[in-house]
């Protein structure tokens, strides 16, 4: 079935066009004029996606966007505007736009948006539907919850016992590798006996019982067993559905209380006993082998997840690349005029009143924000080139350290560094690497606003579940701070998360920090509690030292 598009947009041409255009790709779309109209159209009709336009009277395009996420989490949103702005663009993508595309539009470039966005929300859907399946495996968990093979197997021969009447018993199950009868439960027998039985199939009483997969009634055979004078023993066989028969063992009885021998009856009575725990103990192994299957497909799942995280991230981040570099020039030129004017207003009025002068520095403090937000914007939409080298990792920190202690007052800061004595060397663009230590040394004196401690440790560890055939050097740097709740750290790396808002946070450095160290085969990891310490590991790849001809020239 052909993919259904709802169209929102108060302008009648752009919704001729559209409709025309898109129905001509085979999509089948319906068009409303205003947010709330659409908003009646997706609770009586599913959608897989909406166009939507962000200028609206009554409703527009964001409330319509966080309205319709709530009646279906799945549909995907391409929002169209003609007033595009930074802020409006990262609120529609973190409420959940797929994309957020400026008019006037290339229809070609609206069509190959449209066609992923659809591709998207089909992986998605796939995404739910097996989420489903998890859910009905888990509810099979329940039919022999907590109750161990032994312990059923326990319950069998206790059941066996007491319908016979019988002192002695055991279970014996075939042993999957070497095909042979071990006995697994039992009542009356030394352990000795226990653990050294092994019974070939077609050999004994319960090898041919198993062979044959029929009873075996012995009424006397004490000339040979001694003490034993009767045997019964019943073929344990599965007979699954489609399935062929397939034996599973036997339960051997043995020596009744009243010294008789075991009837027709008991045989009756027991080889029912055998059916039902032969179906029991099937059932059994196939639950076993179910929770292996719940295992991998919990393991898919994952993976999905994994996979559907990355998707989500990588399509918000390209979305908002493009975004950012269609309009950065425009908004770095007016930003440029704000923060000339105001230097020009603090030379012409030196000796304005108190309340003028701060609000001029509010204006100049927020200018250079919105600034900074636009010169990481572009960092990650247009990414330079890494020019990698060979460092130790002593001189990276340390030159880090000098440009950090240049460019911030630490008056109230005690920095302390514990290096270690083994000399090691990794490879790195140096002006990324020490961005991101600037980035982690910058966020630990913010967390210390009445002053505090920091200490940066380095050493070296083995990381197998990444890095498994290297070793790894770590940059621990740990603060004195406030510390970060528990329900932040993971969205510590999030693009725009910050806890920082009071104090001009952007809620990008986190997140380029930890793009740049993954770029470089490593691992950033942070821990901390509230009012503890905060550590924050720099885990990157060892490389080999100095070449010798290095070696050679220094001597």
């Amino acid at each position: 079935m052909s993919p259904k598009i709802l169209l929102v947009d108060d302008e009648e041409i752009i919704r001729q066009l559209l409709v025309r255009t898109l129905g001509e790709k085979g999509y089948i779309v319906e068009s409303v004029e205003d947010g709330n109209t659409a908003l009646e159209k997706i609770k009586e009709n599913s959608f897989d996606l909406l166009i939507t336009d962000l200028k609206m009277p009554k409703v527009d395009g964001i409330e319509v966007l966080r309205e319709i996420k709530k009646v279906n989490p799945y549909i995907e949103v391409i929002i169209i505007t003609g007033y595009p702005t930074i802020e409006l663009a990262v609120e529609a993508i973190r409420i959940g736009a797929f994309d957020f595309i400026c008019k006037p539009f290339d229809m070609q470039a609206l069509l190959a948006t449209v066609e992923h966005s659809l591709e998207k929300q089909k992986f998605s859907l796939n995404y739910f539907k097996l989420s489903e399946l998890m859910a009905l495996f888990e509810i099979s968990k329940t039919m022999v919850a907590d109750v161990s093979l032994d312990t059923l197997l326990a319950k069998i021969l206790d059941s066996a016992l007491e319908i016979t009447k019988a002192k002695r018993g055991s279970i014996l199950l075939v042993d999957e590798k070497d095909k042979e009868l071990r006995i697994k439960v039992a009542r009356g027998l030394s352990q000795e006996i226990i653990d050294n039985t092994r019974i070939k199939i077609n050999e004994g009483i319960a090898g041919r019982t198993a062979k044959e997969e029929a009873p075996a009634l012995v009424a006397d055979i004490r000339e040979d067993y001694h003490a034993t004078n009767s045997v019964l023993s019943i073929p344990l066989v599965s007979r699954a559905i489609d399935s062929p028969r397939n034996i599973l063992g036997a339960i051997n009885i043995s020596d009744k209380i009243s010294g008789e021998g075991f009837t027709d009856r008991e045989q009756t009575l027991l080889s029912v006993l055998a059916g039902e725990a032969a179906v029991t103990i099937e059932n059994f192994r196939l639950f076993n082998e179910l929770q292996k299957k719940i295992i991998d497909l919990k393991r898919a799942i994952e993976q999905l997840n994994l996979a559907q995280t990355q998707l989500i991230q990588s399509e918000k981040l390209a979305a908002l690349g493009r975004f950012a570099t269609g309009i950065a020039h425009e908004v770095k030129n007016p930003l440029g005029i704000i923060l000339g004017g105001m230097e020009f207003l603090e030379l012409k009025l030196p000796h304005v009143e108190s309340e003028i002068k701060t609000a001029i520095h509010k204006i100049e403090e927020a200018t250079l924000r919105a600034n900074v937000i636009v010169h990481n914007l572009l960092k990650f939409a247009r990414p330079s080139e890494s020019k990698i080298e060979r460092l130790e990792i002593k001189d990276l920190i340390e030159d880090a350290l000098s440009l950090f202690k240049f460019r911030i007052p630490l008056s109230k800061i005690k920095i302390e560094t514990d290096f270690t004595k083994d000399l090691f060397y990794i490879e790195v663009d140096r002006n990324q690497m020490q961005q991101v230590l600037f980035n982690i040394l910058m966020n630990a004196v913010e967390a210390m606003p009445g002053g505090g401690d920091i200490k940066i440790k380095t050493y070296t560890t083995l990381m197998p579940e990444f890095l498994p055939e290297k070793g790894a050097c770590v940059v621990e740097i740990i603060d004195t701070g406030e510390g970060i709740a528990k329900e932040d750290l993971p969205k510590l790396f999030e693009p725009f998360f910050t806890t920082k808002r009071d104090r001009k946070g952007t809620g990008l450095g986190l997140f380029m920090s930890r793009m740049i160290v993954e770029n470089h085969k490593g691992k950033l990891l942070i821990e901390s509690e509230p009012h503890k310490e905060t550590s924050v590991k720099v885990i990157l790849p060892i490389v080999q030292g100095e070449n010798e001809d290095e070696k050679n020239s220094t001597h």
